[in-house]
């Protein structure tokens, strides 16, 4: 994964953190769930509820980094994090739909969710709110191709000494590829966004 001068393609580093971030962030969810806020005694028993309130808030910390994370790098490269856009808004969104759930429950409405179920907290829905809006105003994933910037921009590109077709973008030098943006279209405004939702 390095390039001709020896260093990594932000490509690659955003797959590599983006996979581990879609791995980690599940668990450390259910972690939350099952642990810090289950009332069954059996479940930490040996843990002091200040030790459980410490991890909780630690486990809250590393939640917003993470969710932070991925919303800044998507908002600042949105081509490189392309094809992981679908499984965050998959998570986001389940995500924020459980803690609507979980709230109307709780307003005394019906709900799919108990209300003594234990959300995401607030900083990674946050997050979640903050990158469905990245998401929807992303000018490089918009449907229409003249208001799309990266189509747009493919009228002025180059080809690189390796034979890549590379584009300037209003957020940088990259790599574009037609497929790669018609699939990322298809993905937040045909698969994602349905009647649905």
């Amino acid at each position: 994964l390095l390039t001709e001068d020896g260093s990594t393609p932000s490509s690659a580093i955003v797959d590599q953190v983006y996979t581990a971030i879609l791995e980690a962030v599940p668990a450390l969810l259910r972690f939350l769930e099952e642990r810090i806020g289950s009332n069954d005694k059996d479940v930490g028993r040996n843990a002091p509820v200040h030790d459980k309130e410490a991890i909780a808030g630690d486990l809250d910390t590393l939640l917003d980094v993470l969710g932070s994370l991925v919303v800044e790098v998507q908002h600042a490269h949105p081509l490189p994090c392309s094809r992981f856009v679908g499984p965050f808004l998959d998570m986001f969104y389940s995500n924020l739909m459980r803690a609507v759930s979980s709230q109307i429950a709780v307003n005394g409405q019906v709900s799919e969710v108990a209300p003594t179920a234990l959300t995401a907290p607030e900083c990674f829905l946050m997050c979640a709110m903050r990158f469905l809006a990245n998401i929807v105003s992303c000018s490089h994933y918009m449907p229409d191709e003249e208001a799309n910037e990266a189509i747009a921009a493919m009228r002025s590109e180059t080809i690189s000494s390796s034979g890549d077709r590379r584009v300037i973008t209003s957020r940088g030098d990259t790599i574009i590829d037609r497929v790669a943006i018609q699939t990322i279209v298809q993905t937040v405004w045909f698969d994602f966004f349905t009647e649905d939702r």
